[in-house]
């Protein structure tokens, strides 16, 4: 190689003895006009103008490629894919890589960030529409209404709000004489039977907004519902508290024994006591089911002979005061 070379140049003096600096040439080739190399400067100007990477040299110099310097290109190439990556990744820093490989820092336009902003707007707008619309169709607003509704309606009870509820054995008993100080209602009516306080929940019960309900009703039912009747229909009334004033506590009294001995009449005489204690059975076992409160009662008023006691009753279906208030202990007992 360095023998090719000194084949192929040499070095001139000037007319002052002095070594001339100008470029190597081949010495077989002829001395370059000034007008070409004029030209050759001219088109390598107008290619730097418009950023182009064409080389535009002599033949003499393309012969000795070896000594071409290229680098120039390569890191040219270098800084434009540099610069793209940077455009592309959107969580860098832009400014400081750009500073690390000495190119333009790219800046973000205003108009894509406010296009970005507007994006996220309208999304957020949309997705609140599509809720809204999916609320109305599910009725979501109208079930959070009856949510709110419920609670103000239970925060109406602040204080014991106690109802009785039955037939004329309920509508006989002094309740403010035996609960005084106590918020009560009786709300009692001569000869009810189950399906009448079914058929009036509302005015008997409902609208007192009881904190509890005392139930004793079925006696009157002896010649109208079996059994099995009176238990299902005083089911049915704990199911209706239940549902329309869930906060309410519910106690259901047995039904009270008879005498016959005291009076024969024809309200004593369609009764029996084992007819009532059969009822009785199956109205425990249906607030087992419910779980609810029954009070038996029965057992405390009944003498040696399994009738009601003489000492409690002057017609022998009817209680008196002093059955009052041994009913009255007993109630007190489980409702406190």
């Amino acid at each position: 190689m360095e023998e090719k070379k000194k084949n192929t140049t040499k070095k001139s003096n000037n007319s002052n003895g002095k070594k001339n600096t100008g470029r190597k040439s081949n010495s077989t080739t002829k001395p370059v006009k000034k007008e070409n190399v004029n030209k050759k400067k001219e088109e390598i100007e107008f290619l730097d103008k418009t950023n182009s990477f064409d080389i535009v040299i002599d033949d003499d110099r393309l012969k000795d490629k070896e000594s071409l310097d290229f680098s120039f290109i390569d890191g040219k190439n270098k800084k434009k894919k540099a610069r793209e990556d940077i455009e592309i990744l959107e969580d860098v820093d832009y400014k400081e890589e750009a500073k690390k490989l000495d190119i333009p820092a790219p800046n973000k336009k205003s108009s894509d960030i406010f296009s970005t902003a507007l994006i996220i707007v309208f999304s957020f707008a949309l997705g609140a529409l599509i809720c809204y619309i999916w609320a109305a169709e599910s009725n979501y607003f109208k079930e959070v209404k009856k949510v709110k509704e419920t609670v103000v309606e239970e925060k109406k009870v602040v204080d014991e709000n106690i109802v009785f509820v039955g037939d004329s054995l309920i509508n006989r008993y002094d309740l403010s004489k035996y609960y005084d100080g106590m918020k009560v209602v009786n709300s009692g009516v001569s000869g009810d039977k189950t399906n009448d306080i079914l058929d009036n929940m509302e005015e008997r019960i409902y609208r007192y907004n009881p904190s509890k309900v005392v139930i004793l009703v079925g006696t009157n039912d002896y010649n109208s519902n079996s059994n099995d009747d009176v238990a299902k229909n005083i089911g049915k009334i704990i199911d209706g508290i239940k549902e329309n004033r869930k906060y309410a506590d519910i106690y259901v009294q047995s039904l009270y024994p008879v005498n016959k001995e005291v009076n024969d009449g024809a309200s004593v005489r369609s009764r029996n006591n084992e007819k009532i204690k059969d009822i009785n059975k199956l109205v425990k076992k249906t607030c087992e089911d419910k779980k609810v409160e029954f009070i038996n009662v029965y057992e405390l008023l009944v003498d040696e002979n399994g009738n009601l006691d003489v000492n409690y009753t002057e017609d022998g279906l009817h209680i008196n005061d002093d059955a009052y208030k041994l009913v009255t202990k007993t109630i007190l007992n489980s409702i406190k």
